[in-house]
């Protein structure tokens, strides 16, 4: 039986996470697996909490970012994955200001 890279990567993913970790060491061992099988400079893992979202883990961003809280409704690109059902991915080209550098 052949196992694809994805399915070998969830079910390493999936023994990782079933290990007895820190929560920090989960979560950032999830973003290495999601990087790996999609190309970002940078990723973050956002808890929603009453219309503000705040930074758990991070890769490819400064350390600061992670002390930063951000009202969705002060951030178009917040605004709209917050508010899709769906994946929603921006083109290097968008003209919404990016809420973790602010260009």
């Amino acid at each position: 039986m052949t196992v694809s890279v994805t399915q070998k990567q969830l079910l390493e993913l999936t023994s990782e996470l079933s290990q007895n970790l820190t929560v920090d060491v989960r979560l950032t061992r999830l973003l290495s697996s999601i990087r790996s099988v999609i190309a970002c400079d940078a990723i973050v893992l956002l808890q929603h909490e009453e219309g503000v979202l705040r930074p758990l883990v991070q890769q490819g961003l400064t350390r600061d970012v992670l002390g930063r809280r951000f009202t969705v409704s002060e951030h178009p690109r917040f605004d709209e994955i917050c508010n899709s059902r769906t994946p929603v991915r921006f083109p290097t080209e968008s003209i919404l200001p990016d809420p973790m550098t602010g260009c």
